[in-house]
């Protein structure tokens, strides 16, 4: 009994060999056949002129895409700096307008324009 087991199982490895060897063999022929059908036809190499313009025209686009972002980017760096500037001329306008409001406020307190809070209005 164990000896058919061993037997089958030489049979099935041998049998499973000899069809993908035939499958393999099929394949490789085709292949060949249709390389040479294309060799004739000239079609494989106008095939790989195209598509090398198409992967040229490609890598142009992306380089173009590229530059633009670059750009894009140098500019937004360029208004962050400028809007920077600006907030800071802002701060410091800011600072002497209230340097300039408290002297006024103190001038007005010497002229006597301004009252006290503690007057009650009767002079």
């Amino acid at each position: 009994m164990p000896e058919s087991n061993w037997w089958a199982a030489i049979l099935a490895a041998v049998g499973s060999g000899l069809v993908t060897f035939w499958i393999s063999r099929l394949s490789k022929s085709y292949d060949a056949r249709g390389a040479a059908e294309a060799a004739l036809i000239g079609t494989g190499p106008a095939i790989i002129i195209e598509q090398n313009k198409r992967i040229a025209a490609l890598n142009a686009d992306t380089a173009k895409l590229w530059d633009q972002i670059q750009q894009g980017y140098a500019r937004e760096r360029q208004c962050h700096e400028e809007i920077q500037a600006l907030q800071t001329q802002v701060t410091d306008q800011r600072h002497q307008i209230r340097s300039l409001e408290t002297k006024v406020y103190a001038l007005e307190r010497q002229l006597g324009v301004l009252k006290d809070n503690n007057d009650d209005g009767l002079e």
